[in-house]
């Protein structure tokens, strides 16, 4: 999370000496080699952690799989990689976004406003009770998005601005959204220059899906890792 993935690494493979079976310690080697943007060894290492410990209580491993899936374009296996998630873990409203955001990017719009308006009302109904959760408003302001009412989504990003100063990553994801590519790029400079350094976030968020390879967003990664 302070961008010191080759820490993360040595850390996580001293661990596997003492240990060849500790799930957490695979979990973070593959969050660490996908921060390094090395795919494939993030892959085979977050596929172990699953094998290892399959359980609901460390679902995130289950999303960097499908993140990692996802930035390989291999969209049908991040699919039904989601998609298990709602079944271990049913009330992962996060699952049916990451569904909505693979399904468009397999051309299945019908099959991803089903997912993305499961986010709206589920997010609604979490809000409701929990009207400070800034994530969740950002990530219902991103389904706006993608279903196209980007008037709609605005609104709500506007409205949680002042609890969102937190979050570079999501709010350049949402820019990303509504076609505001310079803007986020502009978000995520910022937030860098300001001290942030999860470089495993901002490789594998789901929003900033366009912008890996761009020689911008690239060389912004790189730099958090020398710092």
């Amino acid at each position: 999370e302070v961008g010191d993935l080759d820490a993360a690494i040595a850390t996580a493979q001293k661990q596997l000496v003492r240990n060849p079976k500790s799930a957490r310690a695979f979990a973070q080697l593959g969050a660490a080699y996908a921060g390094k943007g090395d795919l494939r060894q993030a892959e085979d290492a977050l596929r172990q952690s699953i094998e290892i410990d399959p359980a609901p209580r460390f679902v995130l491993d289950h999303y960097r799989l499908g993140h990692v899936l996802r930035l390989q374009g291999r969209f049908d296996e991040a699919r039904k990689v989601h998609g298990h998630i709602l079944e271990i873990a049913p009330k992962e409203i996060s699952a049916h976004y990451e569904l909505g955001a693979v399904l468009q990017l397999m051309g299945d719009e019908a099959g991803a406003r089903n997912h993305l308006r499961a986010v709206i009302e589920l997010s609604e109904a979490h809000l409701a009770n929990n009207a400070n959760d800034a994530e969740r408003q950002l990530e219902m302001a991103s389904a706006w998005a993608r279903l196209g009412n980007t008037a709609r989504a605005v609104t709500i990003a506007r409205q949680a601005e002042s609890r969102t100063v937190h979050l570079p990553v999501e709010r350049a994801g949402l820019q990303v959204l509504i076609g505001k590519t310079d803007d986020a790029m502009r978000t995520l400079e910022e937030a860098v220059q300001n001290g942030y350094r999860n470089v495993v976030w901002l490789r594998t968020h789901t929003d900033l899906h366009a912008l890996a390879g761009d020689p911008r967003f690239e060389d912004l990664a790189a730099r958090i890792e020398r710092q």
